[in-house]
């Protein structure tokens, strides 16, 4: 069986590749360990893990059997020619503003695991400075799908 987190992440990449994003094909919205290699930015949208930052801070939400934890899903936009510093600005923000408004405070239908109950997904924005972007006039931002599960505890 696939683990809950990968589940999560598949998840995340197909109810975005559905939404028929402007300039963006369904094959350019892909799960991958990074968004970038040493070299390149890969353009499209990517949704990658973060174990670091898998967050288990809701305590008060568990259950005498579950735990709640959220896995995180890091989206990652790049788009741009390189052809100006305002270039594209339209297709990145309605990209950023569909995806949030698909995930947040919504379920994922997609996820299942005997004892697990996916709760909510919530979406925050990531703050991502990248300086080699800049000079090739990419436009790089990121956000983040939160997938809140009631897991069931483990002995």
């Amino acid at each position: 069986m696939t683990a809950l987190y990968e589940q999560a992440l598949n998840a995340v990449r197909d109810a975005i590749s559905r939404l028929d994003l402007p300039r963006i094909a369904p094959d350019e919205v892909v799960v991958r360990k990074l968004p970038a290699d040493n070299a390149m930015w890969n353009r499209g949208i990517t949704i990658s893990p973060d174990s670091s930052r898998i967050d288990d801070s809701e305590p008060a939400e568990s259950t005498n059997e579950r735990d709640m934890l959220g896995y995180p899903c890091v989206i990652t936009i790049v788009d741009g020619t390189g052809r100006g510093w305002s270039e594209g600005i339209t297709n990145v923000t309605e990209w950023q503003q569909k995806i949030r408004r698909t995930f947040h405070n919504k379920r994922l239908s997609a996820m299942h695991e005997t004892g697990s109950n996916h709760v909510i997904c919530k979406v925050t924005h990531d703050h991502l400075v990248d300086k080699k972007a800049y000079p090739a006039n990419l436009d790089v931002s990121q956000m983040i799908v939160w997938v809140w599960m009631l897991e069931k505890r483990t002995n």
